[in-house]
C-alpha cells in the first residue's frame, strides 16, 4: 500500500513567508525572542491544515492552547500517530476496506505533516539562536528531538524574556513616540498594539482607555486635527 506523499523538511522551509531568519548574536532578550517567535507563527500559518478550525495553518503549534483557542474558538489536537497502515477486520468489505485505507491516509498525512511543519519551526529556532542559550534543551543523546517548537520558543522566554522597569519605561516612551500624518494611521495604531503587548508581556498591562488618551493626544498633537479631536 502507497502512503501519502509528505514534504520534506527542507521543502517546507522553503516555502514559507521567511524562510531564513536572522541569527541573533549573544544573549536574547524578549524583544528577540518575540521577533523570531513571530516570524515564526507567520511561518507555521503560512502551511495549511485542517485543524483547529482549518484556518489557520500549522499556527497551533508554536501557540500555547489557550491563546491559539481564544484566537480560533477551536483546539488544535494533533493526531496520535495512526502507526504503519489501517486496521482492516476480518471479512472487511472493499468498501470497508476503502473506507479505512482513506481515514488511515488523512490521519498519515496530517500527523507526519505537523511532525515535519515542528521540525521545520525548531531548525528554524536552533539557526536564530547561539546554542549557548539552547544548551538547557539539549539531550546528549537525541539532542532536540524530544522537545517541540512551541516548548524551545517558550523556555527562551522564562530564561531570558524577563521584562524590567526600565524596559517597560521604555515602552512607554516608544508609544508616545510621534505620529507623521502623513503616515498611515495604522503606523499609529501598530505602534499602540505593540506597546500595550509588551506591557501585558511584561505583567503592566495598559488599559484600553489609557491606550486611546495615547492615542488622541499623538494625533492632537501633530496639529492637523484639531476639529476631528474636539469631536472626539
Amino acid at each position: 500500500m502507497s502512503t501519502p506523499s509528505i514534504p520534506t523538511v527542507d521543502d517546507i522551509v522553503n516555502s514559507f513567508p521567511e524562510p531564513s531568519i536572522s541569527s541573533i548574536s549573544g544573549e536574547p532578550n524578549y524583544a528577540d525572542i518575540k521577533r523570531v517567535h513571530d516570524t515564526l507563527k507567520n511561518n507555521a500559518t503560512s502551511v495549511p491544515s485542517t485543524l483547529g478550525g482549518g484556518a489557520h495553518g500549522h499556527l497551533g503549534l508554536i501557540m500555547n492552547d489557550a491563546t491559539y483557542q481564544t484566537l480560533t474558538n477551536n483546539p488544535f489536537v494533533i493526531p496520535a500517530n495512526p502507526g504503519n497502515g489501517p486496521v482492516i477486520a476480518a471479512n472487511s468489505t472493499q468498501a470497508q476496506i476503502g473506507a479505512a485505507t482513506r481515514q488511515y491516509n488523512q490521519l498519515y498525512k496530517c500527523f507526519h505533516t505537523c511532525t515535519r511543519v515542528d521540525l521545520a519551526l525548531k531548525q528554524q529556532i536552533i539557526q536564530a539562536f547561539d546554542s549557548t542559550y539552547l544548551e538547557s534543551q539539549k539531550d546528549p543523546n537525541t539532542g532536540y528531538n524530544n522537545v517541540s517548537a512551541l516548548g524551545m520558543i517558550t523556555e527562551l522566554y522564562d530564561l531570558y524574556g524577563a521584562i524590567d522597569a526600565v524596559d517597560l519605561e521604555n515602552n512607554a516612551m516608544r508609544m508616545k513616540t510621534p505620529w507623521q500624518p502623513t503616515s498611515p494611521i495604522t503606523v499609529l495604531f501598530k505602534q499602540i498594539e505593540d506597546g500595550l503587548n509588551f506591557a501585558t508581556a511584561g505583567n503592566q498591562p495598559i488599559s484600553v482607555e489609557q491606550s486611546i488618551n495615547t492615542a488622541y493626544l499623538l494625533i492632537f498633537a501633530t496639529g492637523h486635527f484639531s476639529e476631528e479631536c474636539k469631536q472626539w
